[in-house]
């Protein structure tokens, strides 16, 4: 048995970009013949941050990827209009997936040097227990 995930509306995507899985799959740099997707519609599999960011610029819509109702929150009226147009909120998406990136290779760096670390870590117990075995 396995644990149920949300379920992603591939299809109605894959209808309203008149696309076939293998398009997509091809689109969002994974093997046309991957099952991934319908791991992701039956609910048997959970795509990661990545994969979401993926599917969103392949054009899926949050409605299909996560399966709620998503409407842009009404703007304020003391906030200028220019700040509620498409051209605006592309702009804050391309910041943000910037922001993302920048943060996901300091991550990567932060891991590595811990790596690093447990390495070094490794190597002194090693040596240590080379002595002691030799010293005996």
């Amino acid at each position: 048995m396995y644990m149920e995930y949300l379920k992603i509306d591939i299809e109605s995507f894959l209808d309203r970009m008149k696309m076939t899985k293998a398009e997509l799959l091809r689109r969002i740099g994974e093997n046309p013949k991957s099952s991934i997707l319908a791991s992701y519609s039956k609910g048997r599999s959970c795509p990661s941050y990545e994969m979401c960011a993926k599917l969103i610029r392949a054009g899926m819509k949050v409605e299909e990827l996560f399966g709620v109702e998503y409407r842009v929150a009404p703007t304020p009226s003391n906030v200028p209009k220019d700040y509620d147009t498409p051209e605006f909120r592309e702009g804050v998406r391309v910041l943000f997936n910037e922001m993302m990136e920048e943060f996901n290779e300091k991550m990567d760096e932060e891991r590595k040097k811990q790596r690093k670390n447990i390495r070094s870590e490794n190597d002194n117990v090693n040596e240590n227990e080379n002595v002691n075995d030799n010293g005996q």
